[in-house]
């Protein structure tokens, strides 16, 4: 009796999940009809894929047995506006995306319509290379996939506010799990990590005492101690 009531609750809830994962998909199928046709000048920042395993219904599993590995393809963008664009695209169109690409995107929503490849006039980033710094000064390395950027510890940046405030505008849009450490004039060091979507995790490297905050207040936050420790 036991067991025939387990089994009744067990296809109840994958009922529930199926009607509420159909909803959903109902729901953004909507949002990408509805969306509008836009256009941009573009650069291709990166393409990367991403693997995970799933069960029979296409859900994320951990069962190496019953599941199989779901490969996605993604190609990220950045506009002449340092705006960054992150879409999902087929194998066969995911490899002639080349990093350094410049065209003309257009798109709607999270789905790409066209590239027409030419050259639009977008260079590539340079966050920390101008060679004037003025005020408060600091040395930054670390690493942002998304925006194609990778400073090794060896070899940190001077940077100024001026840099900083470019940097943090963008990085803070980056979806991908991004660190970077700052060094102050007076040698100490502080990690910044994306902790999720909305929240920084900041770490001080000398004894590993950390502290969490929202993104929105990042900016404000280095410039404080930078100006102040």
């Amino acid at each position: 009796m036991d067991f025939v009531i387990i089994a009744i609750v067990f296809i109840f809830v994958g009922l529930i999940a199926g009607v509420i994962g159909f909803l959903v998909m109902q729901k953004n199928q909507r949002n990408q009809k509805n969306s509008p046709i836009e256009h941009a000048s573009v650069i291709v920042i990166g393409n990367y894929a991403e693997s995970r395993l799933v069960g029979e219904n296409f859900q994320q599993t951990v069962d190496s047995a019953r599941g199989f590995t779901d490969k996605s393809y993604y190609v990220r963008f950045r506009t002449k506006t340092r705006k960054i664009l992150s879409f999902k695209v087929r194998p066969k169109e995911w490899y002639k995306y080349h990093e350094g690409d410049q065209g003309i995107l257009t798109y709607q929503g999270y789905k790409i319509i066209s590239f027409e490849a030419k050259n639009v006039g977008i260079k590539d980033l340079a966050y920390f290379d101008r060679s004037k710094k003025e005020g408060k000064t600091g040395w930054i390395y670390g690493e942002a996939t998304g925006l194609d950027l990778s400073i090794p510890s060896t070899e940190p940046k001077l940077f100024d506010i001026k840099d900083l405030e470019l940097f943090i505008k963008d990085v803070k849009n980056d979806e991908s799990d991004w660190f970077f450490t700052i060094k102050n004039d007076k040698g100490v060091e502080k990690q910044f990590e994306r902790d999720s979507k909305t929240k920084i995790k900041e770490t001080k490297l000398i004894n590993d005492e950390s502290i969490t905050y929202p993104m929105s207040e990042l900016l404000k936050n280095i410039k404080s101690w930078l100006e102040g420790e």
